[in-house]
């Protein structure tokens, strides 16, 4: 593959990220492998509906050197493992799926189920966790890897998923079959799939523009109704949502509405339904988590830093 149509084929998987609700706003990335000694990446923090050739990223494998001014995904040190420990492998993606999301907390290796281990292979290994954009990250996604050869995804604990193909429709496939994998080994631990969401959220622009979405996803409205504190299980959370949630608003983007769901706060009804998701999923893993042994939030010293790092430089990309 080319320079141009690795870059063509990174600005398509990351529109489908967002439109599979893979990711949330910039979260997650996209690479694809242009030869033995270069791969092309997504940039950080740029929305990818907007997305040019020009704003893809050409990457040295050896040394993450890049050319031009736009600067590459900051897990671009992960991608470049997986082209290194893989030579057959010309795709990767970093999602936040849901389900994989939930059991990203739980601490466990997946041992797959027969009929997914011809796309999975025989586990899913969790990588040790790591501040997104670290080398704890990237060593513990390394490990990880290497581990565990005829894998296809890697779990990131209170993150995400890393999975790689040969190309792009094999490592959606591996995305896709993944969730159903997860949500199969969570219902296997006896965490049942929460019910349809009766009540659509209701979003009110207010006199300055901002927007306020009224949630009442299952997740979220049960959570209202059985305490009134979440604590950050998952990293997106922390960063886009705050690093609790409570029915006190505070410095966070997110309030508990005892009861009845849960506001949530952005600048755009865009920003607001990223906020919807992170705490959705949060909510979900919270509700989860009675059903295994020794699960706990993320630290707040972690929390913290992500969200501080979040408020004054991610939010303020587009």
């Amino acid at each position: 593959m080319d320079i141009l149509q690795a870059k063509q084929a990174v600005i398509a998987a990351g529109k489908r990220l967002v439109d599979n609700g893979l990711i949330a706003r910039t979260w997650g990335n996209v690479s694809a492998r242009v030869s033995d000694t270069q791969f092309v990446i997504t940039p950080s923090g740029k929305a990818y509906d907007g997305l040019t050739p020009d704003d893809i990223v050409l990457v040295n494998i050896q040394d993450m050197t890049h050319e031009g001014n736009v600067k590459p995904s900051s897990e671009k040190a992960v991608h470049a493992k997986a082209y290194q420990l893989r030579p057959e492998v010309g795709f990767v993606i970093h999602t936040h799926q849901y389900y994989a999301s939930i059991v990203s907390v739980m601490g466990q290796t997946v041992a797959v189920d027969a009929q997914w281990r011809n796309v999975l292979g025989d586990s899913v290994p969790m990588a040790a966790y790591g501040l997104p954009g670290t080398s704890k990250l990237t060593n513990g996604v390394t490990d990880a890897l290497a581990g565990s050869p005829q894998s296809k995804a890697v779990i990131l604990k209170h993150h995400g998923t890393i999975c790689v193909g040969t190309d792009e429709e094999d490592t959606f496939n591996v995305a896709d079959v993944l969730e159903q994998q997860c949500r199969a080994f969570l219902q296997a631990h006896g965490v049942a799939d929460l019910p349809a969401q009766n009540e659509p959220s209701v979003a009110t622009e207010q006199a300055d523009g901002t927007v306020v979405l009224h949630s009442k996803t299952p997740a979220i409205l049960q959570v209202s109704q059985t305490g009134d504190k979440v604590l950050p299980y998952l990293d997106d959370f922390a960063q886009i949502a705050g690093v609790k949630l409570t029915t006190k608003l505070g410095k966070r983007s997110a309030v508990l509405l005892p009861g009845e769901g849960a506001l949530c706060y952005g600048s755009s009804l865009d920003e607001a339904q990223a906020v919807e998701t992170v705490v959705d999923k949060n909510c979900a893993v919270a509700l989860a988590a009675s059903k295994f042994s020794d699960v706990k939030p993320l630290g707040w010293l972690d929390s913290t830093l992500m969200r501080f790092i979040y408020v004054k430089k991610y939010s303020k990309k587009k």
